[in-house]
């Protein structure tokens, strides 16, 4: 086994890109709850919508880190690393997803489903199953490219 040594030049540089991450999630995240969400959009008019609320927040930060994250790549400032960058943005898409096919439409479905108080978990469950059945189905029409090496 080989040790893996690191300098305080790389570790610093770790660390700040850790740090400038974070910090570029935290701002549009704080932003949008706190100015977006309260003065523009709900206007508390549903009080029991916070779950709502802080996961559009987190959507809206994500998306604008994304955005972030390829502004600095095409001024070429920021993770100096391609790679590093790649797998940012590969993450970024990867939340998105989840949260545009799998979380949204569950809080949405298990809202929509107030009526049923009792079978409340199970409808949502059975609505979300459909929900993603449904999109299996129309994604099945777009074709898939099996050459890849080509």
């Amino acid at each position: 086994m080989q040790k893996v040594v690191m300098d305080s030049g790389e570790m610093t540089s770790i660390v700040s890109e850790f740090v400038w991450g974070l910090l570029s999630f935290l701002a549009p995240y704080a932003f949008v709850q706190s100015f977006f969400l309260r003065f523009i959009l709900f206007w508390d008019a549903v009080p029991a919508s916070l779950p709502i609320q802080r996961l559009f927040a987190l959507t809206v930060a994500v998306c604008f880190q994304s955005h972030f994250v390829l502004l600095l790549d095409v001024l070429d400032v920021g993770i100096k690393d391609p790679a590093g960058r790649t797998h940012l943005f590969t993450l970024h898409v990867l939340i998105l997803l989840i949260l545009a096919v799998l979380v949204l439409p569950a809080l949405m479905f298990f809202y929509m489903t107030r009526t049923v108080i009792r079978w409340r978990r199970t409808a949502t469950l059975l609505s979300e199953l459909c929900f993603l059945v449904l999109f299996w189905q129309i994604g099945r029409v777009f074709p898939t490219d099996t050459n890849k090496g080509m």
